[in-house]
């Protein structure tokens, strides 16, 4: 299976559960099949960029390309900036 120009290993993915799929279970559910593994939902408001449960949640240590976050807020400007700051963070 392939997004843009990724070649998905496999079709199988672990959907983003929050409290749920964090690191440890994403690096595990690649190494069991998963083509494509989401991150929990990170907030677009940059006040809350550097609290210890964002940077938890933007911890990819160890995980292969593609990395796939999810971004949750109500202002489309906030969401494109973070879009943006997440992407250059890799």
């Amino acid at each position: 299976m392939n997004i843009a120009h990724f070649a998905l290993s496999s079709p199988t993915a672990l959907a983003p559960m929050a409290g749920l799929s964090d690191n440890p279970m994403r690096r595990l559910c690649r190494q069991f099949g998963a083509g494509l593994t989401v991150g929990e939902m990170i907030s677009g408001d940059p006040t809350l960029r550097h609290t210890t449960k964002t940077q938890n949640r933007i911890d990819f240590s160890g995980e292969t390309q593609p990395i796939v976050v999810q971004i949750v807020g109500t202002e489309a400007m906030q969401m494109a900036q973070s879009a943006l700051y997440y992407q250059q963070l890799g």
